[in-house]
């Protein structure tokens, strides 16, 4: 069996991990699971010469019995020569504080946990080994199956999740780990909550899974092998959200509105993902997905949707992005405009704004046939005072042309522009104020005509 667990660690690359980092920390419980997680890494790292630790989590829960569990997870520890961390924590008290049931809070503090451990070793970077055996793997399937869960749930527990967490034990099941324990005399301990069936989990493994071996002798096995398929097909599907992203941070709607519900989603969930504050683990749920997308496919300019662990999804002209608090809108704040190839876009819902250096050509190729050109003007380049900016019009605005200061709302309301149309036109600015409200003049002394030009194109949407 150690043999297997090697091949395993090997094929699923976290020995690599291991052998990298010079060291690995195990959740250590004390159950079977855990204890034989230990006994094969113990010999693994005698044998490789990294560093082994153990992580005994103490949740407050079970008085007494708690109490022996981390005692003998102390002593095991010592006899080994592993050095022991131990976190005490009340899980009933953390639980009512943030609204959440018992296992969900355990599991979130416990991987606190490991992190904090992590930061103060020597590599902080060292991968983190649970004990999630073939039982805890078909437990989650038929629990994300009830749940009405999409492919990556129905991958059931990954191999190895965020770069970080490793399930060594994965393809074993629980009855070959406590027969090898025994027959290794390997020392454990049972928690007696692990027979409490108004756990849902525990409800699972001994009212569900025993009629379902009625049908199949070994579904531990038959998940197993299902989940390593489906893994296959979401690794594909989540590279291709991962190579429309290409690590940006913001994204055009037509990203979303352009890609079938199978990568949208992903596209979603991985901006998500990163959006959120080291140490959450919130994801989004279909219900999420759909009040997103039901923002995007609607006709309005602005939506926000306030999701899991205080993030949040903003759709702001044409553009959508996830911020970790309630970011400022391109209205208040302007957007930095960048010259890659002599060139730079912006677009919303009505309008296009191309600003040009070089080949005017090439710049507007991809939209003179699609939108009207409403408007060309040239800009002394030279004379532009800091970073230019793209921004919506605020109150107070005022632009200075023909030897006077006038008054942005009063101009474009002598335009006679629909009020949809004011507020998304694109005012170009920089340091100094408003560079150029189109329609109008540049502001004075700014006009082109010398060799250092940029040149400004807006394409209208709409007629």
């Amino acid at each position: 069996m150690y043999q297997s667990f090697c091949r395993y660690m090997a094929e699923e690359g976290m020995d690599a991990m291991i052998r990298r980092t010079g060291g690995v920390l195990v959740g250590f419980s004390g159950g079977a699971d855990s204890s034989l997680l230990l006994f094969f890494l113990h010999k693994y790292c005698l044998e490789t010469g990294v560093q082994l630790y153990a992580a005994h989590v103490h949740h407050g829960i079970r008085g007494e019995e708690a109490d022996r569990d981390e005692a003998f997870c102390r002593r095991r520890a010592e006899e080994m020569h592993i050095p022991y961390y131990l976190h005490k924590a009340d899980i009933p008290r953390i639980a009512a504080e943030r609204g959440l049931g018992l296992e969900e809070t355990a599991r979130q503090v416990r991987y606190a946990c490991f992190r904090e451990i992590t930061a103060d070793l020597p590599n902080p970077d060292i991968p983190v080994a649970t004990a999630h055996n073939a039982d805890d793997n078909l437990e989650t399937v038929l629990f994300h199956l009830c749940r009405g869960s999409g492919l990556h749930g129905l991958c059931g527990i990954p191999p190895i999740r965020e770069e970080r967490y490793i399930r060594p034990l994965l393809p074993f099941t629980g009855e070959e780990i406590r027969l090898f324990c025994r027959e290794a005399s390997i020392p454990y301990i049972e928690d007696g909550t692990n027979a409490q069936t108004e756990y849902t989990r525990n409800f699972i493994r001994h009212e569900i899974v025993p009629k379902l071996k009625q049908i199949q002798p070994n579904p531990e096995r038959a998940v197993f092998r299902t989940a390593q398929l489906l893994r296959e097909d979401d690794s594909y599907l989540e590279k291709r959200a991962s190579e429309i992203i290409n690590g940006r941070t913001k994204l055009p709607v037509s990203a979303l509105r352009d890609q079938p519900f199978v990568i949208a989603s992903r596209i979603l969930r991985q901006m998500y993902h990163t959006a959120r504050a080291p140490g959450c683990d919130g994801t989004l749920s279909r219900g999420h997905i759909d009040d997103i997308l039901r923002g995007i496919t609607g006709e309005g300019t602005r939506y926000t949707v306030c999701l899991p662990d205080k993030v949040y999804f903003r759709l702001e002209n044409g553009y959508f992005r996830f911020a970790g608090e309630e970011p400022q809108t391109e209205r208040e704040v302007g957007i930095p405009m960048e010259f890659p190839d002599g060139e730079g876009i912006f677009e919303n819902e009505y309008y296009v704004m191309i600003l040009s250096r070089k080949n005017h050509k090439k710049a507007t190729s991809e939209f003179e046939n699609i939108y009207k050109l409403s408007i060309q003007q040239s800009i002394n380049f030279a004379k532009i005072i800091g970073g230019i900016s793209v921004r919506y019009r605020r109150p107070g605005d005022t632009v200075k042309y023909g030897g006077m200061t006038r008054k942005v709302k009063k101009l474009l309301s002598e335009k006679h522009l629909p009020e949809k149309h004011r507020e998304n036109l694109p005012i170009l600015t920089d340091e100094a104020g408003i560079l150029w409200l189109p329609g109008f003049p540049v502001r004075d002394g700014y006009a082109g005509g010398e060799t250092d030009d940029l040149t400004v194109f807006l394409y209208s949407k709409t007629d």
